[in-house]
């Protein structure tokens, strides 16, 4: 019998969002509170993160455009310069 494939979920919680973009609870929470990333939604109760929307304002994967993707914010509140 064959396994299905591992299906990588779109919504995330708070840890699971933090540790995707690879920073702590404590800094997603500062790129949430910030408005780099955008807010979660709620699901009977419990915070939802849209994976795709931190890829578009994270990893700059939407409209190709840096400042509009928000990485310049992430990168700025890391204090990271450049494509690391």
């Amino acid at each position: 019998m064959t396994r299905p494939p591992r299906i990588l979920p779109r919504g995330l919680s708070r840890l699971d969002a933090a540790a995707y973009i690879g920073v702590s609870p404590p800094t997603f929470d500062k790129l949430v509170a910030d408005g780099t990333i955008g807010a979660p939604i709620r699901i009977r109760g419990r915070k939802i993160f849209d994976r795709h929307k931190i890829d578009a304002a994270v990893f700059g994967e939407g409209t190709g455009n840096e400042q509009d993707d928000g990485l310049a914010e992430l990168r700025k509140a890391l204090g990271v310069s450049g494509n690391a």
